[in-house]
């Protein structure tokens, strides 16, 4: 009776109805549209939220990346020796290829 009733209350855990944020709906929106919101914050538990200031480099040539980003607000620019190769905006999608 006490596995059963341990299974039951665990089911009504998951199941429970309950609102994604607004920035965690955003990231659904943009990324993971058809993934369940539970699977989102599953997803979201791996990461962390960061707010970059402008001017400030995301990755650097030559340097391991240590991470993967996605934009959520705002837009990133791709340089090279000063010349700007293309910008980067939320919920836009590239045609996932940059050549060297």
């Amino acid at each position: 009776m006490a596995i059963n009733l341990f299974q039951s209350w665990r089911l009504f855990v998951e199941r429970r109805p309950f609102q994604l944020t607004p920035e965690e709906e955003e990231v659904r929106r943009l990324a993971f549209y058809d993934l369940p919101p539970r699977k989102i914050l599953q997803v979201l538990s791996i990461g962390t939220w960061i707010t970059m200031e402008a001017g400030e480099l995301v990755i650097e040539r030559g340097k391991r990346i240590e991470a993967i980003a996605l934009i959520v607000r705002g837009k990133v620019r791709l340089s090279k020796d000063e010349q700007v190769l293309a910008e980067l905006v939320a919920g836009r999608r590239g045609p996932g290829v940059f050549r060297r």
